[in-house]
C-alpha cells in the first residue's frame, strides 16, 4: 500500500506564506482604494477617510515589505493564487450588483473583516515562533485596520443616507 505523503511547512514556512499573502492583500487593497476613491467624491466624510485609508494601507505596504525582506524571503513571490483568492472574495461580496459608492462600502467591510483575520493569524504564528519585533509591528497595523473597519460600521447609516440623497 503505497500512501501519499503531504509536503508539511514549518511554522516559519507558513509565516513567511501568510506575509506574502497579505502583502498581497494590502496591494490590492490599494490598487482598489484607488479605483474607488474618485466615486466617492460626493461622500465628504467617505471620501476623506478613504484617503487617510489609503496613507494607511500605503504605510502597511511598506512595513509588511520590511518584514518580508527581514525574514529573507526571496522576491518575487507569487501573487496569482492570492489574487484569485481575493477576487474571489471580492466577487463574492459584489454579489454581481452594479458598482456604485453603497455596493462598494459594503464589500469594504467584508474586504477589512478579511484583512483583520489575516492579521490574527500572522500575530499568532509571529507569537509562536518568537518573533517579538514583528509581533508589535503586526499588532499595530491590525489596531489600525480594526480603527477603520470600525469607522466604516459607525458610519454606515450615514453613507446610505448620503447614497439615497445622491439618488434623487
Amino acid at each position: 500500500m503505497s500512501r501519499i505523503k503531504s509536503a508539511k511547512k514549518s511554522p516559519l514556512e507558513v509565516y513567511q506564506t501568510r506575509l506574502e499573502e497579505h502583502l498581497s492583500i494590502v496591494s490590492k487593497a490599494v490598487d482598489t482604494m484607488l479605483i474607488e476613491l474618485p466615486r466617492a467624491i460626493n461622500y465628504p466624510e467617505l471620501h476623506s477617510r478613504m484617503n487617510f485609508d489609503l496613507s494607511m494601507a500605503r504605510s502597511h505596504l511598506e512595513q509588511i515589505e520590511n518584514l518580508v525582506a527581514q525574514r529573507g524571503i526571496a522576491a518575487p513571490f507569487s501573487l496569482e493564487t492570492v489574487s484569485s483568492v481575493i477576487d474571489n472574495v471580492s466577487s463574492l461580496l459584489h454579489g454581481g450588483e452594479t458598482n456604485d459608492v453603497l455596493t462598494n462600502a459594503m464589500a469594504a467591510a467584508g474586504y477589512k473583516a478579511h484583512q483583520i483575520a489575516s492579521f490574527d493569524a500572522l500575530i499568532a504564528l509571529a507569537a509562536h515562533l518568537g518573533f517579538e519585533a514583528d509581533l508589535k509591528t503586526l499588532s499595530s497595523m491590525r489596531e489600525e485596520e480594526y480603527s477603520s473597519a470600525r469607522w466604516l460600521e459607525r458610519n454606515m447609516g450615514a453613507i446610505v443616507k448620503r447614497y439615497l440623497t445622491c439618488q434623487n
